[in-house]
């Protein structure tokens, strides 16, 4: 039997009393009364159910997007029957792919590594399998060297299709590459700049976002030239035009010695022209900034690599703070390296910059001439 329920009227409120077995109960109600603690409680109950729906639904979809993308494969198609891309795989999933997709090309934009498993593994499987593997040198926290942006682009062009790019993640190099793959399609900017997409483990800092500068680069170019995006005319481009942010210069030598002792000290003045779209930094700090360097090669040899120069005799100028705007340039009295050798040896002059190394590895012009140390 149902127990009677009384209302109590106080000033625009009004107060329910349930009797039950336990004791009376006093509700407010009204309209100037808040919301009864049971009917907040139950709007919080509904929103802790529904974000518990959210998380357990965002909580697997989180853990595969993860797995897939930095614990996984990374592989994505980029242009259906023609470009894909991927991480680095595992022999057993290289040739899984290379097999399912029917695989023709490998670009592989790690460089030529001999001697390391993953490129010797990677080497053999495609071997086997009759697949051509390209090897393109980029870094996926500097802007590609022109030498190497011109090979990719011809390497897009010219390799037997169906292909596959990949860099170490797949996220980075392998976006850069993707999104050159689509503009060489016809495809626009706006589509190509989605190949850089935190859906495939590309994130905006820590130096992966200067790769897609490239395309700012590009676009930039074409507002400048009034010109519409081609296949075309990014060839064009690339080949032409394409500088690596501020990495481009011109070095001019004015007084250079043709000779000096063994263990003395020499000196050079060059001027340094800054051929970019951007200013150089020149800093006291020897860890920021610009700098002009020389070194004694024992032979000539190219340079892609600042490994290479390690351990050569080396000394530089320019440590000042000093500002170059574009098509500015600067004058140098550059120490030249001491040698305790004598001997004949090539003289390499280059701009450093202390976070990417030296110009000449990005295709920027070097100084070079041949010296003797008596």
């Amino acid at each position: 039997m149902a127990l009677p329920k009384t209302r109590i009227s106080l000033r625009n409120c009004e107060f329910m009393t349930a009797h039950s077995q336990r004791g009376v109960q006093v509700i407010p109600t009204g309209p100037d009364c808040p919301p009864a603690p049971t009917t907040l409680w139950r709007l919080a109950s509904g929103w802790k159910t529904l974000s518990g729906i959210l998380v357990l639904i965002a909580l697997p979809c989180g853990g595969l997007w993860i797995h897939h993308t930095f614990l996984s494969s990374n592989f994505h198609v980029v242009i259906p029957s023609k470009v894909y891309r991927s991480a680095q795989l595992q022999p057993d999933a290289l040739a899984r792919v290379v097999q399912e997709y029917s695989l023709r090309s490998v670009i592989n934009l790690r460089g030529c590594c001999p001697g390391f498993d993953w490129y010797e593994q990677e080497r053999q499987v495609l071997e086997r399998l009759n697949v051509r593997q390209y090897d393109i040198r980029l870094s996926y926290k500097a802007p590609p060297p022109a030498p190497e942006l011109r090979k990719l682009i011809h390497v897009l062009l010219e390799c037997e299709k169906p292909a596959l790019l990949h860099c170490r993640r797949g996220a980075d190099r392998t976006g850069l590459a993707s999104a050159l793959a689509l503009l060489l399609e016809g495809q626009t900017l706006k589509i190509a700049r989605r190949e850089f997409s935190l859906r495939y483990g590309w994130f905006a800092m820590g130096g992966p976002e200067r790769l897609v500068k490239v395309l700012d680069w590009y676009e930039d170019w074409l507002a400048k030239t009034n010109t519409t995006s081609s296949k075309e005319t990014l060839i064009a481009w690339v080949s032409q035009h394409y500088k690596p942010g501020h990495l481009w210069a011109e070095i001019e030598p004015l007084a250079v010695p043709q000779r000096w002792q063994v263990g003395q000290a020499a000196a050079g003045r060059f001027r340094v022209y800054n051929r970019s779209d951007f200013s150089w930094e020149f800093r006291i700090s020897p860890r920021r900034g610009v700098h002009l360097r020389a070194w004694l090669l024992p032979k000539d040899i190219a340079i892609s690599d600042p490994a290479q120069l390690d351990g050569l005799p080396t000394d530089a100028a320019g440590f000042f703070d000093v500002t170059v705007p574009p098509g500015g340039s600067l004058e140098l009295t550059l120490p030249l390296p001491r040698s305790d050798q004598a001997g004949r040896f090539l003289l390499l002059v280059d701009l450093v910059d202390a976070c990417d190394g030296p110009f000449g590895i990005y295709g920027s012009p070097t100084f070079r001439r041949w010296i003797a140390i008596e």
